[in-house]
């Protein structure tokens, strides 16, 4: 799954990405793109659940779990509006979580398979990009104490080694 560590890529870079990209005005907005990567994972876990209520004529359940899903967005966004637009984003990302795991478990019901195969088949590229993002957050961590580099610098050097771990991590742990 090819999700994952792109999307721990952005979450781990969110800061030199959006200053190389957009400039420094625009700096601030890394952790909203950091909170927001999270519900891209999170969406991209249950990609299919729509199309397996369509299949299985459930489309009464869906539209109903659609329904819910946009009340709890909704009330998520004007309960934590006033604290900020990274607050709004961290909401969003619990906020789609929760659904999501809601939606699978209906799925999962649906075609009776426990839970525990929907989270193993993530199994791999989860423990890979979460030791890229650890290995990635030690060497901005190390880099940023003793060496002073322009963002343009770092962003190809953090994104190669989590290129490298994230394959390393499958060489090392997944062979077969």
């Amino acid at each position: 799954m090819i999700v994952f560590p792109l999307i721990a890529g952005i979450f781990s870079v969110s800061f030199e990405f959006i200053d190389v990209v957009y400039g420094a005005k625009w700096v601030q907005s890394s952790d909203v793109l950091m909170a927001l990567s999270l519900v891209g994972a999170v969406k991209a876990m249950s990609t299919l659940s729509s199309n397996i209520f369509i299949a299985k004529e459930e489309m009464k359940l869906a539209f109903y779990t659609q329904v819910a899903s946009v009340l709890m967005v909704a009330l998520s966004v004007s309960i934590s509006l006033q604290y900020g637009i990274v607050v709004v984003a961290i909401s969003l990302s619990i906020v789609a979580l929760l659904i999501s795991f809601w939606i699978q478990y209906l799925v999962n019901s649906m075609l009776r398979l426990p839970m525990k195969t929907y989270f193993f088949s993530f199994r791999q590229a989860l423990f890979a990009s979460v030791s890229m993002v650890l290995v990635i957050f030690s060497v901005k961590y190390i880099l940023t104490l003793y060496f002073v580099f322009s963002n343009y610098i770092l962003l190809p050097i953090y994104i190669t080694i989590g290129i490298l771990v994230y394959f390393e991590y499958y060489y090392l742990f997944e062979k077969k």
